[in-house]
């Protein structure tokens, strides 16, 4: 089975120190929700995000951070078109 993704997106990432990266995804995942609530023996799994894209035909993680690093994150695929 084939899935069609669309076009990849091209996302900012600002960390709280200030560094800025940029890197393309199909999706981002945010935390949230009973799957990040816990894990192991009770001990609280730290929030991540994580970005995925396909690439060469393979669903591939580009970024797993932790969620208290990243100040800001922003979808930028169009922002060069923008008058």
């Amino acid at each position: 089975m084939s899935v069609e993704r669309g076009p990849v997106n091209e996302y900012e990432v600002i960390w709280k120190t200030g560094h800025v990266d940029r890197l393309m995804a199909h999706q981002v995942s945010w935390p949230g929700g009973a799957s990040d609530a816990i894990f192991g023996r009770g001990t609280v799994r730290p929030e991540r995000v994580r970005f995925h894209a396909e690439v060469d035909g393979r669903w591939t993680l580009m970024l797993d951070a932790p969620a208290d690093e990243i100040s800001t994150v922003r979808n930028v695929t169009h922002v060069r078109d923008l008058p």
